[in-house]
């Protein structure tokens, strides 16, 4: 048994919810290291998520999202999008982004929104 194995689940939980604070890299590389690892982590996939967003990465997003379980939505805490600044035109990525909003607006505490021209 290792050392890691002799902690408490709760306190590892504690442990994964501090550590994925960076954007979802953390949450993803802890994901992949044991069948273990990826129970503990999954409620944690989605805390802070950071991805810059045309309309193909908010429907990427959006789905991987909604398909997630319910523990994983809940724990949704901070979100950064980058994306391109869209016109009036641009219907589908207004769109998208409302539904993104409207999606993540019950668990989110953070919101980070920038426009590149």
């Amino acid at each position: 048994m290792t050392p890691i194995q002799w902690l408490p689940v709760e306190l590892l939980y504690d442990i994964i919810c501090l550590a994925c604070c960076d954007g979802g890299l953390t949450a993803c590389s802890l994901r992949l290291v044991s069948r273990a690892w990826r129970a503990l982590t999954n409620p944690y996939q989605f805390r802070s998520v950071s991805f810059a967003g045309g309309p193909q990465e908010i429907q990427a997003f959006l789905r991987a999202f909604e398909a997630s379980n319910a523990a994983s939505r809940a724990n949704l805490r901070h979100i950064c999008l980058t994306t391109t600044r869209t016109n009036e035109r641009d219907v589908l990525h207004r769109d998208l982004l409302k539904d993104l909003l409207s999606t993540v607006s019950p668990a989110v505490e953070t919101l980070v929104f920038a426009t590149e021209r």
